[in-house]
């Protein structure tokens, strides 16, 4: 190509005795050569004409360019190589274009490979092009982490400073943005050379860390124990170990005092290797436990550190922190972390109140509700052991004074329970009736002890005018109650229980709270379950606190409440009918015990009355072997009107009065007659055109769904025969598995002709087989005659 602005130069490192640059073969052709190109490389000596000189043959040459320097280990993180800083060897660092994402490529357009730093700790990155570029570096090991210090500008040419910043969220440490320019490189940076920059250095330290644990020390033994919690609110101060602060941590910031939370833990991160002691302020009225171990020559992380209190502080002794020596068995495995430096306290706490006579059996203390005196009362661990106060001695059971009232005192931190013995004749009341300070608190247990819940005992935080009294603690008794009595069918309706009228069985009674309607605890503390009626109706509530209550009765698809609906608070009677409809539920009014009310009430009676919905119905189909029986695949007799008569031939009424309407069979065949009373029925129709009863089955009670129960009448009808509807007798066979619903009153009908017989018919397979069946039954019966025949 005759292009005298094309390079022409091919790289081939090696051509027989040559390397270098070089063309590709051409041709020179006398007379035939471009004309008019560049003549700078024309020798003047010999003349050639201007179409016999080829002066296209160019060939570019580029130089390339390096970036490097060092990584090193920064052990005074003052961001300067200084003398005897040991460098890191293995760090990965990878080269990027200036957006710190695109890896760069050389003057070839190869991807620039990673390198990891030699043992001089250097790397470098040669065949460059000119441009911006950004060094990453990632340090061989976790625990490192960039000098804070680092020069953001790489382009100043600084040998002994680190350029590696920061990435939040990274672990790595990345330059910024450093130009190459040809010709334009420093060279005081031990290259050399103008195109080479070797000053973009990257420095790494390893930070230490100490802290563990403030913790309230229960049982005052200078041991965290299972049972020990975190202090909180304590203030917690790190010093020089000379004494002096305040302490600057390795990326130059000052070490602030820290505030424990509920897990009373704290930690100084980031910190230079030296010296320090930690001192701990506890929330008032703290003191310290027993320890004061030097966390230098014990390593126990269940201990305590703080020495005796000193205007109101707690110090350690001073703790010498080291890189990668610190102890792995403290609660973590980081050799740069001290966590076994922890401070014990403790504090005297106290609970108690009151037991009292709660008149009302409501679980609040009234105002004229009086204390009730010599009641034994107990303190005791939440697993039930002796409790040991804060001096050593097992708290023993105290009585309660002249007013009621008790109190246990001089305690430690933690979950406790108190438990109780009733006072001969009493009942605990309920703890679930109401809130607050004056409600009662106490429990019965499956055991039958009455004990209250786990109470925490937490230092400044008991309820009252002092943080550390638990005055709370009150248990109500009082001398229960029972509400009952009978559920029955009022067979003549007139809402009183007659001598000869039954209970009714079966029916589901539930007592509810009138207030709030949510279901009733008893003096137990368990839930009242509903009680399920037998034949005599009666019912049962026993154990009750007073209160007002409601009766719900649910009873069987078919009864109905009776009148009345007596409120039986105003109306003693204890045959009348106490109960009314509310939406579909039957239920009293509210019935009070105590308060005025009575201890014991069995005159909440609820009378009903039974008219259950029925139904039956069946099939009308075509009988095709006249064997009274609806086999697979014979056919269904659609459209014909069916009537409903009762057993004395009158038109059968449903149980709204109405008298029943025709039905007519569907195209399968069905017929239904539904919403019926029980009674005894008779299903009438006139038989369809061309069609004659089958062999039928005279009663229809039999419950078969496959045989014919139409018998002929006068006038061509049909009648099923009289059919009896028994509310919860029916069959569940018969396709709808409800036994108040009979559904086998069927009708098979054949087929016959003008004069009136049977038509001929094509037998089915079902009538072949019965053929057959036939003539082998009378075969048989011929050769056993002619057997006894023989004999005589």
């Amino acid at each position: 190509v005759d292009d005298d602005q094309g390079e022409n130069g091919i790289n081939y490192p090696f051509i027989g005795d040559l390397s270098g640059l070089m063309t590709s073969v051409f041709e020179l052709t006398a007379g035939q050569e471009p004309q008019n190109e560049r003549q700078c490389g024309r020798s003047t000596a010999v003349v050639v004409g201007d179409d016999s000189f080829d002066g296209t043959k160019d060939i570019g040459v580029l130089r390339h360019m390096e970036l490097g320097d060092r990584v090193w280990f920064d052990t005074n993180v003052n961001s300067r190589q200084d003398v005897n800083e040991p460098v890191i060897e293995n760090a990965l660092v990878e080269l990027f274009l200036a957006d710190g994402v695109t890896q760069a490529t050389d003057i070839s357009g190869n991807l620039v490979a990673a390198q990891k730093t030699n043992e001089q700790g250097e790397y470098l990155f040669s065949m460059l092009l000119p441009g911006q570029y950004v060094v990453r570096v990632t340090a061989p090991d976790a625990d490192f982490r960039p000098s804070p210090a680092g020069q953001a500008d790489p382009d100043t040419d600084d040998n002994t400073d680190s350029n590696g910043m920061k990435v939040p969220g990274q672990s790595y440490a990345q330059s910024g943005v450093v130009t190459l320019s040809y010709e334009m490189e420093p060279t005081d940076d031990g290259a050399d050379n103008w195109n080479s920059n070797r000053t973009v250095d990257f420095g790494f330290y390893i930070p230490v860390s100490v802290g563990d644990r403030v913790w309230f020390d229960r049982d005052g033994d200078g041991q965290q124990d299972s049972e020990d919690t975190g202090l909180t609110e304590a203030k917690a101060e790190l010093f020089y170990g000379d004494g002096s602060g305040p302490v600057v941590d390795a990326e130059g910031n000052t070490v602030q005092a820290q505030i424990t939370e509920t897990d009373g833990l704290y930690l100084f991160d980031t910190l230079l290797a030296g010296d320090y002691f930690v001192k701990v302020t506890p929330p008032e009225l703290y003191v310290t436990t027993r320890g004061g171990s030097d966390a230098d020559e014990n390593d126990s992380n269940t201990d305590s550190n703080g020495l005796p209190l000193v205007d109101g502080a707690s110090s350690s002794h001073p703790v010498t922190l080291a890189v990668r020596d610190e102890p792995v068995s403290d609660g973590d495995t980081d050799p740069n972390t001290n966590l076994s430096l922890d401070f014990g306290f403790a504090r005297p706490l106290a609970v108690g109140d009151y037991i009292w006579n709660d008149v009302n059996a409501d679980g609040s203390q009234d105002s004229d509700e009086p204390g009730i005196d010599d009641v034994t009362v107990q303190l005791l661990t939440s697993s039930g052991s002796p409790v040991t106060d804060l001096s050593g001695t097992t708290v023993a059971p105290v009585k309660t004074n002249d007013s009621g009232y008790y109190m246990f005192s001089n305690l430690s931190e933690g979950d406790y329970f108190i438990r109780v013995v009733p006072p001969a004749d009493y009942i605990m009341t309920n703890p679930l009736m109401v809130e607050g300070d004056l409600d009662s608190n106490c429990i019965l247990q499956d055991s039958g002890l009455i004990q209250t819940d786990v109470i925490t005992l937490l230092v400044g935080q008991q309820p009252g005018p002092d943080p550390d009294v638990n005055q709370t603690i009150d248990c109500g008794f009082f001398k229960p109650y029972s509400l009952g009595d009978r559920i029955w069918l009022d067979e003549n309706s007139n809402g009183q229980q007659d001598t000869d009228e039954p209970g009714v069985d079966q029916a589901v009674v539930e007592v509810w709270s009138a207030e709030d309607q949510l279901p009733v605890i008893d003096i137990h503390g368990n839930q009242v379950t509903a009680v399920t009626t037998d034949a005599t109706g009666l019912y049962l509530f026993n154990g009750l606190p007073p209160g007002e209550y409601v009766v719900q009765v649910t009873v069987r698809e078919g009864h109905e409440v009776t009148t009345g609906g007596a409120d039986p608070d105003k109306d003693r009677s204890n045959t009348d009918n106490n109960c009314i409809a509310v939406g579909d539920q039957y239920q009293t009014k509210a019935v009070t015990l105590g308060k005025g009310g009575t201890s014991y009430d069995e005159t909440v009676d609820c009378g009903f009355t039974f008219n259950p919905s029925m139904a039956l119905g069946g099939s009308l189909w075509v009988d095709l072997d006249n064997d009274g029986i609806k086999d697979p695949g014979e056919p269904a007799i659609p459209g014909t009107t069916l009537q409903l008569f009762t057993s004395g031939g009158q038109p059968a009424v449903d149980i709204n009065g109405d008298t029943v309407a025709s039905v007519v069979s569907g195209a399968d065949g069905s017929y239904y007659f539904g919403n019926l009373p029980e009674g005894q029925y008779v299903v009438q129709m006139v038989a369809p055109a061309g069609y004659a009863p089958t062999i039928a089955v005279a009663d229809p009670n039999n419950d078969n769904p496959s045989d014919s129960n139409g018998v002929p009448g006068s006038n061509n009808t049909v009648s099923g025969g009289v059919l009896i509807l028994e509310f919860g007798k029916e069959p569940v066979n018969d396709g709808d598995n409800d036994p108040s619903t009979n559904l086998t009153l069927d009708f098979g009908f054949i087929v016959v002709n003008s004069g009136g017989g049977a038509a001929a018919q094509i037998p089915t397979a079902s009538a072949w087989a019965l053929g057959i069946l036939s003539m082998m039954l009378s075969l048989m019966a011929f050769w056993y005659r002619r057997k006894q025949e023989v004999k005589i």
